[in-house]
């Protein structure tokens, strides 16, 4: 049997709250990645933190989840 993670559970709740994508920067924890794929949620490499932060504002306030 699988145990949820705590990445699992981040994920799921990005998913319920209407999140189409995640962003994610090249240092992304791998076990977060690995509860994205899960899900499915769609993972876009952005090429740091910082873009990533701004790619999911600007995915947000377009209302593209």
């Amino acid at each position: 049997m699988a145990r949820t993670t705590v990445a699992d559970v981040l994920v799921d709740g990005l998913a319920r709250a209407g999140a189409a994508r995640a962003f994610a920067a090249p240092d992304a924890p791998a076990p977060l990645l690995a509860a994205a794929q899960r899900r499915p949620l769609p993972v876009v490499e952005a090429p740091d933190a910082a873009a990533a932060g701004v790619l999911a504002a600007v995915s947000g306030e377009i209302g593209e989840g």
